[in-house]
């Protein structure tokens, strides 16, 4: 008997649900094994055989979403829901006098973006937030690219879209200006 369409979605979806909930799992044990300093978050990385960027973005999480909320054991839902939140405080950095940059924002504020992401009323932050870290990578993609190798019709489409990206926030901002 052939699966349906649907039957292998279901199934995806639960695999996927539970991948997961074993990061928040796989967060504390790197917490848990690397608190003596004896070892540090990459040799974790490194000996579990997980991309060292990938563990530290799940220990900030944890650290940053799930430990302020005081969430035990979240859900496969709490998990995607600190994420969302994770990468808008990310996106929400906060330079400190001495440069370096402020990833913690108080509990209250963490509180407040939690309870956001998932109303569809004031997910609107969630876009503006998507639309920003495409920006910042547009930016640093063009700054690294040979643009001599592209063709000119592309580059043009790209800075017409941009330029009328940007025409459209300026107006903004000025509206709201005089409004204020």
């Amino acid at each position: 008997m052939k699966n349906s369409y649907k039957s292998y979605v279901l199934k995806a979806r639960k695999l996927i649900s539970e991948v997961e909930s074993y990061q928040y799992k796989i967060a504390e044990m790197a917490i848990l094994a690397c608190e003596n300093k004896k070892h540090s978050l990459a040799d974790f990385a490194r000996d579990i055989e997980v991309p060292r960027r990938t563990v530290l973005t799940w220990v900030h999480i944890y650290k940053q979403v799930i430990e302020k909320l005081g969430i035990k054991n979240p859900t496969a839902t709490d998990w995607a829901k600190a994420a969302k939140v994770h990468k808008f405080i990310m996106n929400e950095k906060k330079r400190e006098k001495d440069g370096r940059t402020k990833t913690h924002l108080p509990k209250r504020r963490v509180v407040q973006l939690f309870n956001k992401v998932d109303d569809p009323e004031q997910n609107q932050f969630l876009e503006i937030d998507r639309a920003l870290s495409s920006s910042k990578h547009i930016e640093f993609k063009i700054k690294s690219l040979n643009l001599d190798k592209a063709p000119r019709n592309h580059l043009l489409e790209l800075m017409y879209s941009l330029s009328g990206a940007a025409s459209y926030l300026n107006n903004f901002l000025i509206q709201e200006k005089k409004a204020s």
